[in-house]
């Protein structure tokens, strides 16, 4: 089990996390585009970070003989709030601290619609089989509001009708994790496996 506690002066003004857990687990940095990737090692637990360096970028923790689980830590501009997701981890298995998630910030109309026409415009260029595009455009999606399940599910499908399976599963579970009364990515997931 893996802890994540926020720095600072409370969660009004964190400065840092810090990574615990029972053995020691590698932390890695890694890009939105490319959950596979070496990326870049920040240590192993117990490891403290400091926010700047680690807001709005995914985390990998990974030792020997476990599932990875990835990270995802977002703080808002103002700092009123911190968010760090679990995924990645065997069905069933609730790694994640119910206590530590938090609740998006809320959105404005805007923000909604805007995030309403990059969801169509990605599946627009997912429908048209231009898959790269599908992603570059989910990813930015996830990017500027990584609360939302469904670039996850369209860059899912777009790494699946590439042929990229295990990264498929990586951006359904992700999707899972985001919106778990959606009964349909665990199909998705499933589909991964065949």
């Amino acid at each position: 089990m893996i802890a994540a506690l926020w720095g600072g002066a409370g969660c009004a003004s964190p400065t840092s996390v810090v990574f615990r857990s029972e053995t020691p687990v590698k932390v890695t940095q890694l890009d939105w585009s490319d959950l596979k990737a070496e990326g870049k090692a920040l240590g192993a637990t117990p490891v403290t970070l400091p926010l700047g360096q680690i807001n709005e970028s995914v985390l990998r923790l990974d030792a020997p003989g476990k599932v990875a689980q990835y990270w995802v830590v977002a703080c808002n501009a103002r700092r009123e709030r911190l968010v760090a997701k679990v995924d990645l981890a065997p069905a069933g298995d609730t790694a994640c601290d119910e206590k530590a998630a938090k609740p998006a910030a809320e959105r404005t109309t805007a923000a909604v619609n805007k995030s309403n026409r990059g969801i169509m415009r990605a599946y627009e260029a997912l429908i048209s089989g231009n898959y790269q595009l599908a992603q570059d455009v989910a990813g930015e999606l996830a990017r500027r509001d990584p609360e939302l399940a469904a670039p996850f599910i369209i860059i899912g499908l777009a790494r699946l009708r590439a042929g990229a399976r295990q990264e498929a599963e990586v951006a359904f579970r992700k999707a899972a994790s985001l919106d778990p009364d959606d009964d349909e990515v665990a199909k998705l997931v499933k589909m991964t496996q065949f």
